[in-house]
């Protein structure tokens, strides 16, 4: 958001080098909090769009390399509904959260 507000809004190529430098520690962090090493996934997945494409080519690539290491399937998700799913995990709801009632 800091980025963004400096710019007046997102720049494309400053957006995915932001992306580029986070995702090493991110997917890193990812793994250490959930407990669980590479080689006991599952399955790997990441949003294809749509999106900003070259933000949305940095997590495919990771992605690709983590489930290739892995041998694991790469899932793609399609990136609103993505959204909607962490909604739906972090609120620990039963219901889509496009599809609750508002209050």
């Amino acid at each position: 958001v800091e980025l963004q507000a400096k710019w007046g809004g997102v720049v494309p190529a400053l957006a995915q080098q932001a992306h580029m430098d986070a995702i090493d520690e991110v997917v890193d962090e990812t793994l250490r909090k959930s407990g669980l090493r590479p080689d006991q996934l599952s399955g790997v997945a990441v949003t294809i769009g749509p999106g900003l494409s070259l933000c949305l080519k940095v997590g495919v690539l990771k992605a690709r390399e983590v489930a290739y290491a892995s041998k694991v399937p790469l899932i793609p998700v399609h990136h609103m509904e993505a959204h909607s799913l962490v909604a739906r995990i972090l609120t620990q709801s039963t219901r889509e959260p496009s599809l609750s009632p508002s209050s």
